[in-house]
């Protein structure tokens, strides 16, 4: 099954969607910062790799793994577990 930018969770840049937070930039793709790390709904993932684009832009999401998860514009994260609360 092929999915755009536009409809995967973590990747709408709409208000209504869960605040993302994300660490430093380490590269750039499509234009695009390559976050490190995002948080999001208090988990922790960490940049793997770039996802595999079709010509039209869509991208198979058999590509992920269990634990993984996807942002625009095609930057997979694993899952690394809760953050941290701090004390």
């Amino acid at each position: 099954m092929g999915v755009t930018a536009k409809d995967s969770y973590l990747m709408s840049d709409s208000s209504s969607e869960p605040r993302v937070k994300h660490g430093p930039s380490i590269g750039t793709f499509y234009e695009k910062p390559i976050p490190e790390w995002i948080e999001a709904d208090k988990v922790r993932y960490e940049f793997d790799r770039v996802a595999i684009i079709d010509g039209d832009g869509t991208m198979d999401m058999d590509q992920l793994a269990s634990g993984e998860t996807v942002i625009a514009p095609g930057l997979i994260y694993v899952r690394q577990g809760p953050v941290p609360v701090a004390a």
